[in-house]
């Protein structure tokens, strides 16, 4: 099931997900025009006169990079940042500076939105061509298809109000996951206390599904059963390490690279110790049924469970600091914004502004520790490619 020209798996089929079509008019030559004069515009009020602009074209908002005049003062960048012009805030326009390279970037949402596939995304050379051991895809930028290695991540925070992409986002990483992963590879954990989000991954708990001694339901919703399977992760986890010191490796991908070369001949190749992808939906529900009970096994396993191969995913709508705790921000570097009520939530999501501006339906501000941010498209699939998936998996008896 290799792909001769690719680094991945191909575990289904990508006609089982919507095919290209309509995916919207995009951004047309009259908008850059209209944009770049406005820009032009706006910033010659702020006695900044523009040199050339250079456009990177998105799904559903564009980068303008504005080459300006050297004798430009940076009294005039200051007033620019910290009062933009309403010309610029109705468009919900996010205004970045490199003054290094005289350069005022400018994300401008473009008139008509372009769909972003998952048949697509996971067709594209940025997820076929990685080396990553968990690739997950989830949308596009003006820079390419946004890839991660929930690996390097190690956990990821997703927030935003509700109806803007949250579950949609975590579908898209679920999915990439089962294209490239066998179960072999990778185990899931879900955790829904809302007990609708994750209910189409039932058909195949069997294969893919991580089994939780002392844990009866197949995801976890009531407080009760969380902080078991939570508790029960935290001695997976213990367990794991153990092995390693037994074997003598630092991490899971050198255990696994040593059991599938027969270097340790009192453990089997059937060995291999699978990733474990832990994705708890409404991560607000359950800390206010829960209280300290969570809190202590998720914090032991955000702060330790990489070494062996455990990833956490946590969504919230609801970013305040009771949710989003000191220990929760250190430990999760990746996060993942969908639009935010406040200034107050992006920055309790993100530690800085700009999610409010977000303009929603799959609109994210993607931001990691050592990185620029990166404003992405979220990739769509609908809950019908979801099944049709999962369907497809469950009828694959070979799968190992």
């Amino acid at each position: 099931m290799e792909n001769e020209n690719s680094k991945t798996k191909k575990l289904f089929p990508l006609e089982l997900l919507q095919a290209p079509g309509n995916k919207g008019k995009g951004l047309s030559e009259d908008e850059i025009l209209q944009k770049k004069t406005l820009i032009r515009e706006l910033l010659l009020d702020y006695k900044i006169t523009t040199n050339e602009i250079e456009i990177k074209k998105g799904p559903s908002v564009s980068l303008y990079r504005v080459s300006i005049s050297s004798k430009t003062r940076r009294s005039a960048i200051n007033k620019l940042l910290s009062d933009p012009p309403m010309g610029l805030e109705s468009q919900n326009a996010r205004i970045m500076t490199d003054i290094g390279h005289g350069v005022i970037e400018i994300e401008l949402p473009n008139e008509f939105r372009e769909q972003v596939l998952m048949s697509e995304a996971l067709s594209s050379d940025e997820y076929l061509n990685s080396d990553f051991a968990l690739p997950c895809v989830i949308g596009k930028s003006y820079d390419g298809y946004t890839v991660l290695d929930l690996t390097k991540m190690p956990h990821i925070l997703i927030g935003g109000v509700t109806g803007q992409g949250k579950t949609t986002c975590i579908n898209a990483i679920i999915s990439s996951l089962l294209y490239s992963k066998l179960p072999s590879e990778l185990k899931f954990v879900l955790i829904d206390p809302k007990k609708v989000e994750f209910e189409a991954y039932n058909l195949i708990n069997n294969a893919y599904f991580h089994k939780l001694p002392g844990v009866e339901s197949i995801i976890p919703a009531d407080s009760g059963e969380v902080v078991t399977a939570l508790n029960a992760l935290c001695d997976e986890m213990d367990a794991r390490y153990e092995l390693l010191k037994a074997t003598g490796c630092r991490n899971i991908s050198e255990y696994n690279e040593k059991i599938k070369m027969g270097q340790h001949a009192s453990v089997e190749e059937s060995s291999i110790m699978p990733y474990i992808a832990v994705i708890i939906d409404e991560f607000a529900d359950i800390i206010f049924t829960s209280d300290r009970e969570f809190e202590e096994p998720i914090g032991k396993l955000a702060a330790l469970s990489r070494c062996v191969g455990i990833h956490l995913i946590i969504s919230t709508q609801r970013p305040s600091f009771s949710v989003i705790t000191g220990t929760i921000k250190s430990n999760f570097p990746a996060r993942i914004a969908f639009r935010a009520c406040s200034g107050i939530d992006s920055l309790t999501i993100l530690d800085f502004h700009g999610a409010e501006n977000l303009i929603g339906n799959g609109d994210m501000l993607f931001s990691s520790s050592g990185l620029d941010p990166i404003r992405v498209q979220g990739a769509n699939i609908e809950e019908a490619e979801v099944k049709a998936v999962v369907e497809y998996l469950n009828d694959q008896g070979n799968l190992v």
